[in-house]
């Protein structure tokens, strides 16, 4: 969505009338506001971008230069404004992407961002997570999930109920510990059930009997340095390693480093 220049106007503010959009801006990060103060470039700076309300100017794009510029100068300093009117929030999310280029999009922000602007993995993932209780977030706290690209991948390629199988999988192996749920023990996961047709209900039993998410982790990066193989070829290794026992041999899964 591009938004029509007709319908912004550009005004010259002081910093005390700026409200941050919290809904619409990403995670604040402390050190690249510091970076922008410390090596503070008045011509870098450019526009603030705002939406205007009854309630006020609200940034939703520059929240890092008017920190930056709130330290260096005060609440009376002015910056200039471009504002839109009051859009909605998945207007607002669809536009965000498209103004701000000055730092780099993690996958959490590229997800909260795709969420408010309605797409559909994203929308799917936060489903999926939530009748678990869990969410999208930074804190190595349980109950939380960073590795949202990875859900995003096995959304993509192997569609919601893979999803939410691998999702469950994991879940009823470690209930909301945060380790459980790396990028790679979610794409092994994924893959031991879509490819190979694993019962699930029998490899979260197997995880939850024998393995703790940390330890799996540490053993499937052994076996890659020792092998020479991906990250999570050896997660899908080690998987199908805790899957096969006790199994029939019939009902094994048979594997290698290829």
């Amino acid at each position: 969505m591009k938004i029509k220049p007709s319908k912004q106007t550009r005004r010259v503010l002081p910093l005390s009338a700026l409200k941050i959009h919290r809904t619409i801006q990403r995670h604040f990060d402390k050190r690249h506001a510091k970076h922008i103060q410390d090596n503070f470039n008045p011509d870098a700076v450019g526009e603030l971008r705002a939406v205007q309300n009854d309630s006020g100017f609200y940034v939703w794009d520059g929240q890092h230069r008017l920190a930056a510029m709130r330290a260096l100068f005060g609440e009376d300093a002015t910056i200039s404004v471009l504002i839109t009117p009051d859009i909605t929030v998945p207007e607002a999310a669809a536009v965000q992407r498209q103004f701000n280029k000055t730092k780099r999009w993690n996958a959490i922000d590229q997800y909260k961002i795709a969420f408010l602007s309605g797409e559909k993995w994203a929308v799917c993932v936060k489903k999926k997570l939530a009748h678990f209780d869990l969410k999208i977030g930074n804190s190595p706290t349980n109950g939380f999930v960073a590795a949202v690209a990875a859900l995003q991948r096995v959304y993509e390629r192997c569609g919601p109920e893979i999803l939410m199988e691998t999702i469950q999988t994991i879940y009823d192996a470690w209930g909301d510990d945060y380790s459980a749920y790396h990028a790679n023990i979610i794409r092994g996961v994924s893959v031991l059930i879509n490819r190979y047709d694993a019962d699930s209900g029998h490899l979260s039993k197997k995880l939850r009997s024998h393995v703790e998410p940390d330890k799996l982790i540490g053993e499937a990066r052994s076996f890659a340095k020792t092998v020479g193989c991906t990250a999570v070829s050896a997660m899908l290794l080690q998987l199908t390693k805790y899957y096969n026992i006790r199994r029939a041999e019939r009902n094994k899964i048979e594997m290698s480093v290829t």
